[in-house]
């Protein structure tokens, strides 16, 4: 299995949200987190199906 849940190229666009926090110390890089969106991004390629609202 890999990152994104599918090997196969499906040529669609898909756009990709994230966060970057960084924590900076004496001047220098710290800490580092990132956190991406896969399952928008699954869900634009139709691998993952989209959520409806809540019943």
């Amino acid at each position: 299995m890999s990152l994104w849940y599918t090997d196969l190229p499906t040529g669609k666009p898909v756009t990709v949200m994230g966060l970057n926090v960084f924590r900076i110390a004496n001047g220098k890089l710290a800490e580092h987190w990132g956190l991406n969106d896969r399952l928008s991004v699954l869900q634009q390629l139709g691998v993952a199906p989209q959520l409806g609202p809540a019943s």
